[in-house]
Order: structure tokens, then sequence, then C-alpha cells
């Protein structure tokens, strides 16, 4: 399989809903469909696809607050059928990894909100939780949030993710 992962692109939005659709309901909340369309038609940040050949499998992003000068992950989802291949690990690093090689960053962590379930994809990756809020989602999830020390022992680990995936 040729796994790569490119910046997405408008004229990957209908494959990328198609992903989500391939996790709902078990990892999102029909509101949350909406949300997601908001991030692909005005991205704040770097916008990524997954493809397996030319098929997208996967999607997320990040964005950098320079107000607070932090760094955020947001929506990161592969294609249900593409669960636990270690495809996730893959996309996560991937773009923990851009996070860290932003110049004008000044933070050195960064932070991820997500429903229980996946929390456990994130702390098993090395992130710690900060807090969990009770129905925090708009569709009655829970929402944990953690963060991820960017600390160059960990960046190497990054690169050392990413470069396996990429051979």
């Amino acid at each position: 399989m040729a796994y790569h992962i490119e910046l997405y692109q408008k004229k990957n939005r209908k494959d990328v809903l198609k992903v989500f659709e391939s996790n709902f309901p078990t990892y999102f909340g029909k509101e949350d469909r909406d949300w997601l369309i908001e991030f692909l038609d005005a991205p704040d940040g770097p916008n990524f696809v997954m493809l397996d050949n030319n098929k997208i499998i996967g999607y997320g992003g990040y964005e950098i607050s320079d107000f607070y000068n932090r760094a955020v992950l947001t929506f990161g989802m592969l294609d249900s059928n593409y669960h636990k291949l270690g495809l996730g690990k893959y996309l996560l690093a991937y773009r923990l990894l851009h996070i860290a090689q932003q110049k004008e960053l000044l933070t050195d962590f960064v932070l991820v909100d997500t429903t229980p379930s996946v929390a456990k994809f994130f702390e098993h990756f090395g992130f710690e939780q900060i807090s969990v809020w009770k129905k925090g989602y708009r569709s009655g999830f829970d929402m944990h949030l953690l963060r991820y020390d960017l600390t160059s022992e960990n960046v190497s680990l990054l690169k050392a993710i990413v470069k396996n995936y990429e051979k």
C-alpha cells in the first residue's frame, strides 16, 4: 500500500465528508458534521488528507492561535475501514511534526480536545489528560482536553514515525 499525506484542497471536501460519515455515530455526533464543514470551507490552519494510492482515507489539521500562542489539533480521522492499522499514529505524528517545525510558534506543547473513546488513543501516543468537561460537546459527548509536549525527544520520535511510513 502506498500511503501518503498531502495538503487538503477544496476538491477533497466530498471525500473528507465520506471519511467523516464512516465514523458516525461512533466517534462523532450529527452536529459535528456542520462543524467539520465550517473547517473545510474556512480553515484556520493547515489541513491534510491521507491517501491510500489515490483514495482519501484520512483527514486532520491544526490551528495556531496568535492571541494565545498555542497549537490545537482539529478533526483527525481515518475512514473506519482503516482503523487499527497504525495509520492514525502516522497522521497524528505528521501533524505534530508539522507544528513543531513552525518557526513562529513559541509554545512547546499542543492541545487536543476529544471524546472519551478517542482520548485513549492520544494517551497511548503520549498525550497527558488535563481535564474532562462532562457533556462538553454539542453532541452530548464528554470532552477530554489533552496536551502533548514538543520536547526534542518527542520531536525525534515524531520524525522516526513519519520516516517509517514515508519509506
